[in-house]
């Protein structure tokens, strides 16, 4: 069901001790949970992705925000024959052992009541850490930068709190990959 972690190939490794704790949690079937924080382009979504892909995906949550608010609208908005059905499905969404979201916060751009909904899952996720179950928690998050609201801004300070209790943050506070490696072409006449 678990794999180690496979770094790509010419991917330097930004924190390599980080890398070892999530191995060594992978190999030994440890619960953990992190906050990756920084600026775009930074590589936070790319190292989620390589952590989750460790993961089997019926037991994951792998989403943005914006999309886990748009799949509860879907299901909110569907004709089911069976509401119940339609219920279960909606809450189980943030009650799966491993869960991993990309983007904190930028649900709010699209969605002005999408927050409520991401706060409640915030929630039940805290919920799950108390219980001690088994649990992999990745959240990845712009938000509290210069120019961006905090999480306490979006979410309030029970949230906040929360979140502080239950993940590690490991900041990403180099600059963004993306405009390291732009490659700037000229027009030759």
């Amino acid at each position: 069901m678990f794999q180690t972690l496979n770094i790509p190939a010419g991917r330097k490794v930004l924190f390599p001790n980080l890398y070892k704790q999530i191995d060594e949690a992978l190999t030994n079937r440890s619960s953990f949970a992190y906050l990756f924080k920084g600026d775009v382009g930074t590589g936070k979504s790319e190292l989620m992705n390589i952590i989750a892909s460790c993961f089997s995906n019926d037991r994951m949550l792998f989403s943005s925000t914006t999309e886990i608010y748009e799949d509860y609208l879907s299901i909110s908005q569907s004709d089911f024959s069976d509401k119940g059905e339609a219920l279960k499905r909606r809450e189980y969404a943030f009650k799966r052992p491993y869960i991993f979201i990309d983007d904190l916060g930028i649900e709010t751009t699209r969605y002005a009541k999408a927050n409520a909904y991401i706060e409640a899952g915030i929630y039940k996720m805290y919920d799950a850490w108390k219980r001690h179950g088994r649990f992999c928690y990745i959240i990845t998050t712009n938000m509290g930068l210069p120019g961006r609201p905090s999480i306490q801004e979006v979410y309030g300070a029970r949230v906040e709190d929360r979140i502080i209790e239950m993940f590690t943050i490991v900041e990403f506070k180099h600059k963004s990959f993306r405009q390291n490696n732009r490659k700037i072409h000229k027009e030759v006449r």
